[in-house]
Protein backbone atom coordinates (compact mmCIF):
# COMPACT_ATOMS: atom_id res chain seq x y z
CA UNK A 1 0.00 0.00 0.00
CA UNK A 2 1.55 3.22 -0.94
CA UNK A 3 1.64 6.18 1.31
CA UNK A 4 0.15 9.26 0.51
CA UNK A 5 2.40 11.61 3.23
CA UNK A 6 -1.41 12.65 4.66
CA UNK A 7 -1.75 12.49 8.38
CA UNK A 8 -3.38 10.22 9.80
CA UNK A 9 -4.29 12.24 12.85
CA UNK A 10 -4.70 16.09 13.66
CA UNK A 11 -1.98 15.70 16.61
CA UNK A 12 0.13 14.48 13.39
CA UNK A 13 -1.19 17.14 10.82
CA UNK A 14 -0.60 19.74 13.98
CA UNK A 15 3.39 18.28 14.64
CA UNK A 16 3.93 18.00 10.68
CA UNK A 17 2.45 21.31 9.50
CA UNK A 18 3.18 24.02 11.96
CA UNK A 19 5.95 25.52 13.82
CA UNK A 20 8.93 22.68 12.51
CA UNK A 21 9.09 23.78 9.07
CA UNK A 22 13.21 23.90 8.76
CA UNK A 23 15.40 25.65 10.35
CA UNK A 24 13.48 24.62 13.40
CA UNK A 25 16.05 24.53 16.64
CA UNK A 26 12.93 21.94 17.90
CA UNK A 27 12.64 18.21 16.90
CA UNK A 28 9.18 16.46 16.37
CA UNK A 29 7.37 16.20 19.75
CA UNK A 30 8.19 12.90 21.84
CA UNK A 31 4.89 11.84 23.11
CA UNK A 32 3.03 8.50 25.09
CA UNK A 33 -0.83 8.09 24.84
CA UNK A 34 -1.64 6.25 28.09
CA UNK A 35 -5.24 5.26 29.64
CA UNK A 36 -6.43 8.37 26.88
CA UNK A 37 -3.98 11.05 28.23
CA UNK A 38 -1.12 12.48 26.42
CA UNK A 39 1.96 13.10 27.49
CA UNK A 40 4.33 15.28 25.41
CA UNK A 41 7.26 17.39 25.39
CA UNK A 42 9.43 19.48 23.41
CA UNK A 43 13.12 19.65 22.79
CA UNK A 44 16.00 20.67 20.93
CA UNK A 45 17.68 18.73 17.82
CA UNK A 46 20.00 17.69 19.38
CA UNK A 47 18.43 15.93 22.92
CA UNK A 48 18.63 12.63 23.51
CA UNK A 49 15.27 10.79 22.48
CA UNK A 50 15.91 8.15 24.91
CA UNK A 51 15.88 10.45 27.85
CA UNK A 52 13.34 12.35 26.61
CA UNK A 53 11.18 9.16 26.57
CA UNK A 54 12.38 8.32 30.09
CA UNK A 55 10.98 11.49 30.96
CA UNK A 56 7.88 10.78 30.30
CA UNK A 57 7.75 7.38 31.42
CA UNK A 58 8.50 8.92 34.59
CA UNK A 59 6.08 12.04 34.11
CA UNK A 60 3.27 9.19 33.24
CA UNK A 61 3.92 7.04 36.20
CA UNK A 62 3.59 10.36 38.43
CA UNK A 63 0.67 11.64 37.05
CA UNK A 64 -1.29 8.28 37.65
CA UNK A 65 0.19 7.70 41.07
CA UNK A 66 -1.75 10.97 42.47
CA UNK A 67 -4.36 11.54 39.57
CA UNK A 68 -4.99 8.02 37.89
CA UNK A 69 -8.02 7.01 39.99
CA UNK A 70 -9.76 10.13 38.64
CA UNK A 71 -9.00 10.53 35.13
CA UNK A 72 -12.52 8.89 34.06
CA UNK A 73 -14.53 11.50 36.35
CA UNK A 74 -13.04 14.65 34.93
CA UNK A 75 -15.30 17.08 33.70
CA UNK A 76 -13.12 19.90 32.63
CA UNK A 77 -10.53 19.95 30.52
CA UNK A 78 -7.45 21.55 32.77
CA UNK A 79 -8.70 19.21 35.89
CA UNK A 80 -5.32 18.29 36.92
CA UNK A 81 -3.66 21.84 35.97
CA UNK A 82 -2.14 21.58 39.65
CA UNK A 83 -0.41 18.58 38.82
CA UNK A 84 3.60 19.44 38.19
CA UNK A 85 3.27 23.03 40.14
CA UNK A 86 6.97 23.17 41.99
CA UNK A 87 6.28 23.22 46.15
CA UNK A 88 8.75 24.11 48.88
CA UNK A 89 9.02 21.01 49.60
CA UNK A 90 9.66 19.19 46.18
CA UNK A 91 12.41 17.16 45.57
CA UNK A 92 13.76 16.76 41.93
CA UNK A 93 12.03 14.60 39.66
CA UNK A 94 14.60 13.18 37.08
CA UNK A 95 17.92 12.82 38.60
CA UNK A 96 19.29 10.98 35.05
CA UNK A 97 18.48 14.66 33.50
Amino acid sequence: MATTGVPKTALEFSFTHSFFFPPSPLSPPSYIIEQDVCFLTLCDRGFNKKLAYSFLEDLSQEFYGQYGHKISTATRPYSFIEFGKPSSTAEPRNSKL
